[in-house]
């Protein structure tokens, strides 16, 4: 996906950066990623990007539910202008993708990632 896609979720009401929308929960388990994570595998998952050498995960199309649960299966991950951490962040999501059966985004000097969860 391109950079401009992308610029529809970067500000938006319901994009909260990932770690810190995971972390602040009001509730134990209240927020997570995709249909099969828990809130602290949530955790993990996000945490694995910025290892990598991730700029900024950021949760986004955030939905509430009722009682106050909280979920996404999307997220748009910034990646760093060096080109190894860009490579490794680069296949890490595109085995994600393609697991999920999208296709993987190649490295095109873009800006952005968005990956799709469920």
């Amino acid at each position: 996906m391109s950079d401009k896609f992308v610029q529809q979720f970067l500000g938006a009401t319901n994009t909260k950066e990932a770690l810190e929308w995971l972390q602040t929960s009001p509730g134990p388990g209240q927020r997570f990623l995709g249909e099969g994570l828990s809130q602290e595998q949530s955790i993990e998952f996000v945490q694995q990007f910025y290892d990598a050498g991730a700029q900024e995960v950021l949760a986004v199309e955030i939905d509430d539910y009722e009682g106050g649960f909280e979920n996404t299966g999307k997220l748009v991950i910034e990646l760093p202008e060096e080109s190894d951490s860009r490579a490794v962040l680069l296949d890490m999501i595109g085995k994600i993708a393609v697991e999920k059966g999208f296709e993987p985004d190649q490295d095109s000097g873009q800006q952005y990632v968005f990956l799709m969860l469920d």
